[in-house]
């Protein structure tokens, strides 16, 4: 189990979501909060996005919060897998937006493509849903990662 795992094992999912957004302070302003973390999937609940504009047509929440939650799981969810001396880089990023109206959302990434074993590109997949409701997906994202072995 590498050291991201173990840390969200021992501090447990709050403290844990606060030590993860003093080192990476970017995704702080999105107020993420970690629900579950293993090494081929994690799961974050994100608040009442930030909404954009006062126009009924577009009652949406800021759609770079929507980018920056998929960046933040994604990346936990990688390290998370990681194996020690194993390094990862990301080569690329896609998001899709489904749906007009977000409001409270949960992410959930998922890295079980990832071969740990093999140098190469892989795509750990992203799914952005209603919280109350995982089957209304108001977004998708993929980021590209290359495993690199020593």
């Amino acid at each position: 189990m590498n050291q991201t795992l173990t840390r969200f094992q021992a501090e447990g999912a709050p403290k844990f979501t606060e030590s993860a957004l003093g080192i990476a302070r970017f995704f702080k302003s999105i107020w993420p909060s970690v629900m579950t973390l293993t090494e081929t999937s994690a799961t974050v609940y994100m608040h009442n996005p930030i909404e954009t504009s006062s126009n009924p047509e577009h009652d949406t929440s800021d759609d770079a919060a929507l980018c920056s939650l998929a960046l933040f799981v994604g990346g936990l969810v990688t390290d998370a897998g990681v194996p020690d001396g194993v390094h990862w880089m990301l080569k690329g990023f896609a998001i899709e937006y489904l749906k007009a109206r977000r409001f409270e959302v949960l992410a959930q990434a998922h890295s079980s493509a990832v071969d740990w074993s093999k140098a190469g590109d892989y795509n750990v997949l992203i799914t952005i849903a209603h919280s109350h409701d995982l089957t209304d997906v108001v977004a998708t994202a993929s980021l590209k990662i290359g495993v690199h072995l020593p």
